[in-house]
């Protein structure tokens, strides 16, 4: 006896939801449920001088929360101005431990407002974005003298951004 064609509809439509159910565990069929935020995210950003002006050497510093259970590090960020990625990002990675349950400053390079290939806005208007692209979560063991640190996985929910604009004169 083959199966009628109501049963087979019934039977790919309970695939269906299995499959949904597999691939997305944890959420609501509704989409009722609301993310999570990441483990790991940029709180703030902090630009110094906060009003800068043409042709000025600025410090940047990111708040990084640490919501996991273990330390985070190997920290690799993007920091846009005005849109255009700067290219001394590109191939860095930052080793600070960003201890769990706690927000940590880090420090990232110094940024000149104008430069050679970027001049003063039209608007005046110049925007900061810093994204942490990828980090790793580490178990940070320490035996008198000697720190040992171990990578025990790749963070999730990552990236994470915070912009800022400034005025320029």
């Amino acid at each position: 006896m083959t199966p009628s064609r109501s049963s087979r509809s019934t039977g790919a439509i309970l695939s269906l939801v299995v499959v949904t159910l597999a691939l997305y565990p944890g959420r609501s069929l509704r989409g009722q449920e609301q993310e999570r935020p990441a483990p790991l995210r940029v709180e703030r950003i902090t630009v110094a001088p906060a009003s800068p002006g043409v042709d000025t050497l600025c410090r940047l510093t990111a708040a990084i929360r640490n919501e996991g259970e273990v330390a985070a590090s190997q920290l690799a960020f993007t920091v846009r101005l005005n849109g255009e990625p700067l290219a001394v990002y590109e191939s860095q990675l930052y080793y600070q431990a960003l201890p769990p349950g706690e927000t940590s400053e880090v420090r990232l390079y110094n940024f000149w407002t104008t430069e050679t290939g970027r001049g003063r806005p039209a608007d005046g208007k110049l925007v900061v974005e810093v994204v942490l692209e990828q980090a790793r979560w580490m178990k940070i063991e320490r035996d008198g003298d000697t720190e040992t640190w171990t990578p025990v996985g790749e963070v999730s929910g990552l990236p994470s951004r915070a912009e800022i604009a400034l005025q320029l004169p």
